[in-house]
């Protein structure tokens, strides 16, 4: 396990599909995925985790911010971390969920 903190994260890209991705400085482990969750949410003002799903290699963290809903993807063996809006009338706060993300950087 891995001590976590903003500055852990290396960058944020808003990619042309309303993606967000989130690459992070050190590689983490399945038991530090609670704790990254935490760092990503608290910094998205609002934002409420409504279900958690865990697979084998792949944990994805369904929230709502404002009046939409989103999927914060967590796999494993990739090392690949990613927010996506569920629905096409999410899309239009993906923008300000990476904006928020971004002031994360040191």
């Amino acid at each position: 396990m891995f001590l976590i903190n903003e500055s852990l994260i290396k960058s944020v890209k808003l990619t042309d599909d309303h993606i967000v991705m989130i690459i992070w400085q050190s590689y983490w482990h399945q038991e530090d995925i609670d704790t990254l969750t935490s760092t990503l949410i608290k910094h998205v003002e609002g934002a409420k985790i409504t279900e958690n799903v865990v697979g084998a290699d792949r944990i994805n963290i369904r929230f709502c911010y404002k009046n939409g809903y989103f999927i914060l993807n967590f796999e494993n063996y990739s090392q690949s971390c990613w927010i996506e809006a569920e629905d096409e009338s999410s899309e239009v706060f993906i923008a300000q969920i990476a904006q928020n993300i971004t002031s994360l950087i040191v």
